[in-house]
């Protein structure tokens, strides 16, 4: 069972963090940072298919789950402070970033925020810049939320995960609709959520991210597009310094966009190959 801790950020937002640890004194360290939804569950079953060989730590971002909202402005630098707040509050020196769709360009930030901290970084679904795909998909998607948030809740599941993997798991679809943001501090909370990744450009950055990153993405993810991943990692290539830092891309072909929860087992042993290889 996960460790449950609680830290507050000094502007007194008060993360509900989970750490799980491992038996071995050797084990490294990995920060999972989840995307819009935000939460630390998000990572349960890739928590359970990588412990005990690593020590995985999580937490519900603040304003999501058991987390409370604080009082600073929610954007992408902010959400990476914060993550680097959890590492500061668990004693952790430095480890790898797994960041996952938003979580991706929260880890970017972090990677440049804290460089010496960050052995490693898996960027995974997620992107550089918004191009008009993601924009005008997310545009619709917060129009959706503050009108019809069943709606919202609901398509959002159905274009997250592969049709037939879906089909054979709809109790995940019956558990997102157990979670409609009905209440306007849901709404607002959610919304200033999309406005951040909508506005979200790592360009700047990329130069100075020099540790090895792994990105992944799967080509049937209608969030997402692969694209976005192709581009991440061209730009990261093209920057590269000295032989420094490396950059690999993976294509898991198939699984939507939550392919770590839909396609597991292969998510964590490309994830897990790649981090042993790293020193």
């Amino acid at each position: 069972m996960p460790d449950s801790i609680e830290t507050t950020t000094p502007d007194g937002a008060h993360l509900r963090v989970q750490r799980t640890t491992s038996t071995n004194p050797n084990a490294k360290t990995i920060l999972l940072i989840s995307g819009l939804g935000g939460t630390a569950g998000f990572w349960k079953p890739v928590v359970g298919a990588m412990h005990p060989e690593y020590e995985l730590i999580g937490f519900d971002q603040r304003g999501i789950g058991a987390s409370s909202r604080g009082q600073a402005t929610v954007n992408i630098t902010q959400l990476a402070r914060d993550s680097l707040h959890v590492m500061d509050a668990l004693g952790i020196e430095r480890c790898t970033v797994i960041g996952h769709s938003t979580g991706g360009c929260i880890a970017q930030e972090l990677a440049v925020l804290a460089p010496d901290r960050i052995s490693a970084l898996v960027l995974s679904a997620t992107w550089l810049k918004a191009d008009p795909y993601v924009q005008s998909l997310f545009v619709h998607r917060r129009a959706l939320l503050m009108q019809n948030p069943a709606a919202y809740a609901g398509l959002g599941a159905i274009m997250s995960y592969a049709p037939q993997w879906l089909s054979a798991h709809w109790n995940v679809y019956e558990a997102a609709m157990r979670q409609v943001p009905d209440t306007t501090e849901a709404q607002t909370i959610i919304g200033e959520r999309i406005d951040a990744l909508l506005a979200y450009d790592g360009t700047a950055i990329i130069p100075h991210i020099a540790c090895p990153t792994l990105v992944v993405g799967s080509a049937d993810d209608a969030i997402i597009p692969f694209t976005g991943q192709i581009v991440l990692h061209d730009a990261l290539q093209n920057h590269a310094q000295g032989g420094a830092r490396q950059a690999r891309l993976h294509d898991f072909g198939h699984g939507g966009h939550f392919y770590p929860v839909s396609r597991t087992d292969d998510f964590c042993k490309t994830v897990t190959h790649w981090v042993g290889s790293q020193t």
